[in-house]
């Protein structure tokens, strides 16, 4: 009996102590700092108030909300939640509202024209998307049945159907990937003109001894005499003639392809504060074992100190802060196994702290053995500061959420394609609308064409010597590169059979990189044997010289037109990334990748999320930042051996690589979905993705002035500030200044009336010595040569877009002018042709009252006075010059005083 009631008096002692302990925990309940207190004791976080969506969980925290109203011209709004979404939204195959009333069903009953393909699903994709080897369809509909592919007549088939120019046919290389190609090949013997090289090519005879190895096999080059040294005095000439710096010699790393950097080197030792690689490199202690391959053999890393593992296994418990284990099982069992028998047994072992208001978790509580677990559905994260409050997580902040535009929402996030782009079924991923797209690259000899699948492989430029970088204009379909043996730039036509052109074959070095500014029509190159970055029209005329200081090593080199800004890697000494307006300021020039950089080779910017990409050839990685060189992020940092050249295009990165003379692919911003497109190439340099939607269409600032005041030579675009408001500066040609106005070149022809001056039935005048012509025109039309027709508004100038842009303010200001000056001179001739006539009249009267003398009066008229009395200023003439550095002023000729006046801008 006494053992019984001792017995219950613990268990209702025990009960009081966690009835006690529970309402601690009821008693301790407050909300933090910008967070709201819900009816059920919950906090959320202040701004999730009155949004629409119950968080609390009793829909307090939407209790005397304001009424929501939304723009039903512009959005969606939601039918049981206090939601808008755009209406672009609506069947998009998202549950952007939250209760799929954005996403009804008679979604799934459009139908889809003859230019597009009904998924399964009832989505409508376009038509050219069938058979493309992406499956654009969710179900993967539109990659069924696809029968075999049809080369064209001047392709050879190859057994594993893929499509290779004919005359690859017997080559002794490997096209087709399964040797069809070179089956049944009869033995080849050269011409008298050819080298025979020891793996059975042909070449050139003139290709023998002249630095290149164009048999691929180093034949051609064996038993050559010695040439001069041809690399710059800070360089190291490999035997196999590329130039390095003297500091990678013996450094442990082939930089040399035939490693001959690395031969005779004696072994050196590091300092007492450096680490030792296995390849003769020489690091900092510190940088051992710091998660990082800082040896790039990756020694550094090895035999490191393991991280001292958790105490206990998964299924145990520890202690308190001891490395005692125990058996989950033995938690709460009534027996202190623990050498603290609160550890173990502790007094909320017998309460579900989730019964009380749900453990005060906002969204999910989860009750353990000693205590609880706050946690958040997915797209929350458990507050840092709070354990109890989730926070939405920011998947626009992740890398890849989306391949373009990210909307971030609570709980969630939107995926948004660029305009030229729509959604792939996966909902993260944009698709380029237009023609499928491929790769164009150099081999050295040869420019080729090659499908993302590599099934369509062919040749485009035929029988090259160097060429090396390559860039192309959609528009007018020709491609440019250079060849660094013959030390030229070069185009032809990419669909047709036009010939080869030389563009640039004068005072050029190295071309190691070009680009194409497809909006103004100009080619950039970099010149890294005269460290020097140029720019010219399409055919060649009109070259400048834009970059000529602290250059070292300039190679790749890239343009953002709508921007006004151009990009280049430097390898020199001090190897950087710098970017400067695309007329060459050098006040807009600004260094923005200068730390842990070493030999950016590649370079690529990404228009529709406004990034570059480069990869680093000493260091062997890829890496991406936004155009100021922030937000920096490493993509690839394993098997990135050589990598010359690299391209951007929807959610893909392509790079070639030296070492395995291969085409690789890879996820752009997580280096993920890695494989290789194409190998065992002959060298590949320069990549480029050929499509449509890789080069935008947009309004050139240089063709929308041009036929008001435009330059009188050279136009560059130039990023668009206080200095540049119109995003363009004029330019002259070598040793010709610009005058005062901006934009005309200081030229013996700029002071003379040719018959190119004025257009359109204008005359031209000089006023004075010295001084630029200036057209007087007819009453039709206005502007600077008379080619602008006067009306108002003006016609505005359209855009290769199809937009049409708006005049300027300054433009309609000089239109009005002109307008008022023609007004007051037509006001002034009528007044004195009235005057001409009172005066008549007046002495007509005067004549006969006289003759007549039959009385005098006294005549004073107010408005002649006032006239007569003005006249006196018809001859004073009020001119005032001043420096312009915008448009001519117009003529304004005055209604009150009758002067003419020309104001400076």
């Amino acid at each position: 009996m006494g053992r019984s009631r001792k017995n219950l008096i613990e268990l209702l002692v025990c009960v009081c102590i966690a009835l006690d302990f529970a309402q601690t925990i009821v008693a301790d309940f407050r909300c933090g700092k910008d967070q709201f207190v819900c009816g059920n004791e919950t906090c959320i976080p202040e701004n999730w108030r009155c949004d629409g969506e119950d968080d609390c969980g009793d829909n307090s925290d939407e209790k005397n909300c304001p009424v929501r109203h939304c723009d039903l011209s512009t959005h969606f709004e939601c039918k049981t939640v206090d939601r808008c979404v755009p209406q672009r939204w609506v069947c998009d195959f998202a549950n952007d509202c939250g209760d799929n009333s954005d996403e009804p069903a008679n979604c799934a009953e459009r139908t889809c024209s003859q230019n597009e393909y009904a998924c399964g699903n009832g989505h409508c994709i376009p038509m050219r998307w069938r058979c493309d080897h992406d499956k654009d369809c969710e179900d993967g509909s539109d990659e069924r049945d696809c029968g075999n592919k049809t080369c064209d007549g001047n392709q050879f088939t190859c057994g594993n159907g893929k499509c290779i120019s004919r005359s690859w046919v017997c080559d002794r290389d490997d096209d087709c990937t399964d040797y069809s190609d070179e089956r049944n090949c009869p033995n080849k013997t050269c011409k008298p003109t050819e080298f025979t090289c020891n793996n059975g090519k042909c070449i050139k005879a003139s290709y023998k001894c002249d630095g290149d190895n164009d048999c691929q096999d180093g034949s051609d080059e064996l038993g050559c005499p010695t040439t001069g040294p041809t690399c710059k005095y800070s360089e190291f000439q490999c035997k196999s003639h590329e130039c390095i710096h003297e500091s990678w010699i013996c450094d442990g790393e082939n930089d040399c392809s035939d490693g001959s950097d690395e031969k005779g080197c004696n072994v050196t030792s590091c300092g007492p504060s450096e680490f030792s690689c296995t390849n003769g490199r020489c690091i900092t202690i510190h940088s051992q074992c710091d998660g990082r391959n800082d040896c790039l053999d990756n020694s550094d890393e090895q035999d490191c100190a393991p991280v001292k593992p958790k105490p206990c296994k998964k299924d145990e418990f520890q202690c308190g802060n001891t490395e005692q284990c125990i058996p989950y099982s033995k938690v709460c069992d009534g027996n202190a196994d623990c050498k603290n028998r609160l550890d173990d047994e502790p007094l909320s072992c017998s309460i579900n702290e989730c019964n009380y208001h749900n453990g005060h978790c906002q969204q999910i509580c989860t009750d353990t053995k000693t205590s609880y677990i706050c946690s958040c559905r997915v797209g929350y994260k458990v507050d840092k500061d709070d354990r109890r409050v989730c926070r939405d997580v920011d998947e626009c902040e992740i890398p890849g959420s989306c391949s373009q535009a990210c909307y971030n929402q609570k709980g969630s996030f939107k995926c948004i394609c660029r305009n030229g782009y729509v959604m792939e079924p996966d909902r993260q991923s944009c698709k380029a609308i237009g023609e499928p797209g491929f790769l164009i690259f150099a081999n050295r000899q040869d420019i080729r064409h090659l499908s993302f699948d590599s099934s369509d492989y062919r040749e485009m430029v035929p029988e090259q010597r160097g060429a090396i970088a390559l860039d192309y204009d959609f528009e007018s379909g020709y491609i440019f590169w250079t060849d660094v043996i013959d030390e030229n730039i070069r185009r032809t036509k990419m669909h047709d059979t036009s010939p080869v052109e030389d563009l640039v074959k004068i005072n050029l070095d190295t071309p190691d990189g070009i680009a194409v500014d497809w909006i103004n029509r100009k080619l950039y190159w970099t010149d890294t044997g005269v460290d020097m970055i140029e720019v010219s029209d399409f055919d060649g005329k009109n070259r400048l010289q834009l970059v000529t200081t602290n250059l070292e090593e300039p190679r790749a080199i890239v343009v953002h037109p709508f921007l006004g800004f151009m990009f280049w890697t430097d390898w020199g000494e001090k190897a950087k990334i710098e970017k400067c307006g695309m007329n060459g300021d050098l006040e807009t020039r600004l260094e923005i990748v200068t730390t842990n950089i070493m030999w950016p080779n590649a370079l690529a910017i990404d228009y529709t999320v406004d990034r570059i990409w480069w990869a680093d050839a000493k260091l062997h990685t890829i890496e991406s930042s936004d155009l100021d060189g922030g937000n920096r992020r490493l993509v690839l940092s394993e098997n990135i051996n050589h990598p010359f050249a690299l391209t951007v295009f929807q959610s893909y990165i392509y790079w070639t690589d030296w070492h395995h003379n291969a085409i690789h692919k890879a996820n752009k911003f997580t280096g993920e979905e890695r494989s290789i497109v194409r190998e065992n190439l002959f060298s590949p340099m320069d990549i480029h993705v050929y499509h449509r939607q890789r080069q935008p269409i947009g309004m050139n600032p240089c063709s929308v002035v041009a036929e008001i005041e435009g330059c009188s030579h050279i136009c560059l675009l130039a990023p668009k500030n206080n200095k540049y408001p119109d995003g363009f500066s004029c330019h002259c040609p070598p040793g010709v200044n610009l005058l005062y106005d901006q934009r005309t070149c200081n030229t013996t022809d700029a002071f003379k009336c040719t018959n190119k001056t004025c257009m359109n039935g204008g005359t031209c005048i000089v006023k004075e010595v010295g001084a630029l012509p200036s057209c007087i025109c007819t009453h039709e039309f206005t502007g600077k040569d008379c080619s602008v027709r006067r009306s108002l508004p003006l016609s505005p100038t359209p855009d290769t877009s199809g937009h049409k842009a708006p005049l300027n303010v300054g433009q309609l200001q000089d239109v009005q002018k002109e307008d008022v000056g023609v007004t007051a001179g037509i006001s002034v001739a009528v007044v004195i042709v009235l005057l001409a006539m009172s005066g008549l009249i007046g002495w007509l009267v005067y004549r006969r009252i006289r003759r007549n003398n039959l009385r005098s009066m006294s005549f004073d008229n107010p408005v002649y006075k006032k006239t007569t009395e003005s006249n006196g200023s018809l001859d004073r003439i009020s001119i005032r010059f001043g420096h312009s550095h915008a448009k001519k002023c117009q003529s304004l000729l005055s209604s009150f005083r009758n002067e003419v006046e020309i104001h400076s801008c």
